[in-house]
């Protein structure tokens, strides 16, 4: 099929999803090829609302094109105006530098930083095909920014990060919006921030990116289950999961409580962002491929029709409670080892969720403090440079 038409077609599927919804965002999306950021690939593939991996090592992919209903969210988020001077931090193929030159006109400019000097010299031939080679395209590690060429309108980043770094605060100018997929404890979350310190968020979307390389990398933690084979667990934190132990309780048939007040819908509503910021020392493991298990996104799972693994567990040293769906509608926990006290204090967590009116993720504020004390809030989160402070407001 014709390139130009495929770009059409999934325009078209962007804006019914409401990932696309302002003109400008409309019309960036509609003018740059995208195929020709993805030249290995069928255009077929490179017009699939889907990510497209990029560079994989040991199995893991390290490095991809984002999915285009994701970078079109984002892009909302960020709010390029022209002649604004914009940073995207990871490269990868080039293909959002491209339009985020699209969206800031001759007039602005963006500089673009990739730490992989391969995907470095392949964003620049695509760019200058694709006629953007006005679009200044560095090597280095983003975790510094970019000085050289700060301040900056805009900052996004287009990889995960664990923190907050003080130079893409610092390098942004006052009224400038910087946007980022945030780990808070392990979920990720595009979180578009404005302000200084404390920093404070203006929108937030569920997101699932490839983490920070470089210095300030935190790196995924992927094992092999014994018990299940085909399946890896992707670990948040590493210290706090015995991953032999696991594999044992897996072995065996889990038991199965359910929880009449819980929904299907309210599992990534709103739940899994509030059982991650308040079971704070409970590590989070993600089973990645096997089975038809369909993993909804990195808390928390469905599993059709009979439950028989969870493939998203909260683990504490001694036990692990997964969650679990079944006949479709009806929500439970499904727990390995000595998992009593792990559901004790899931279901405490529910009910305060419950208590607060089942507040969804819309409602959720996070803002981010360096120096400044966060005030009263639902939930903090510590990081090496900033405190998160978390408060869902009331509807």
């Amino acid at each position: 099929m014709d390139p130009d038409e495929l770009r059409r077609a999934l325009v078209e599927r962007l804006i019914a999803l409401r990932a696309a919804r302002s003109p400008a965002v409309v019309r960036a999306l509609s003018s740059v090829p995208r195929h020709l950021f993805l030249p290995e690939i069928p255009a077929e593939l490179a017009y699939a609302d889907r990510p497209i991996a990029l560079v994989i090592e040991d199995g893991v992919t390290i490095s991809s094109a984002s999915q285009p209903s994701m970078i079109a969210e984002m892009l909302e988020q960020l709010g390029v105006r022209r002649g604004d001077r914009v940073l995207e931090i990871g490269t990868g193929s080039g293909y959002t530098a491209a339009l985020l030159a699209h969206l800031c006109g001759t007039d602005g400019s963006v500089v673009t930083i990739e730490l992989d000097p391969l995907l470095v010299e392949r964003a620049r031939r695509a760019l200058r095909t694709a006629g953007f080679d006005r679009v200044r395209v560095l090597l280095g590690d983003g975790a510094g920014g970019v000085p050289d060429y700060a301040p900056f309108d805009r900052i996004i980043l287009t990889v995960a990060a664990d923190d907050i770094l003080e130079p893409w605060r610092t390098q942004l100018v006052s009224g400038g919006r910087l946007v980022l997929p945030l780990t808070l404890r392990a979920l990720q979350e595009s979180i578009a921030f404005e302000g200084s310190d404390p920093l404070y968020s203006v929108s937030i979307v569920g997101a699932s990116f490839v983490t920070l390389r470089g210095a300030r990398a935190v790196a995924p933690h992927e094992v092999d289950l014994e018990s299940t084979p085909g399946i890896r667990l992707r670990v948040g934190d590493p210290a706090r999961l015995d991953v032999a132990a696991l594999s044992q309780y897996l072995k065996a048939e889990p038991a199965f409580v359910e929880l009449g007040e819980i929904q299907i819908d309210d599992l990534w509503s709103g739940l899994d962002v509030w059982l991650d910021a308040h079971l704070e020392d409970a590590g989070v493991a993600t089973a990645i491929g096997g089975g038809t298990a369909a993993c909804v996104d990195e808390w928390l799972s469905v599993v059709d029709d009979e439950p028989r693994y969870a493939t998203t567990f909260v683990l504490c040293r001694e036990s692990a409670i997964g969650f679990f769906v079944r006949n479709r509608r009806r929500v439970g926990i499904a727990s390995y080892g000595d998992a009593a006290g792990l559901i004790d204090r899931a279901r405490a967590a529910i009910a305060r969720w419950i208590e607060r009116g089942k507040p969804p993720n819309s409602v959720l504020k996070v803002s981010a403090h360096a120096r400044t004390s966060p005030p009263p809030v639902d939930a903090l989160i510590t990081k090496p440079s900033v405190t998160l402070a978390l408060r869902w407001t009331r509807r």
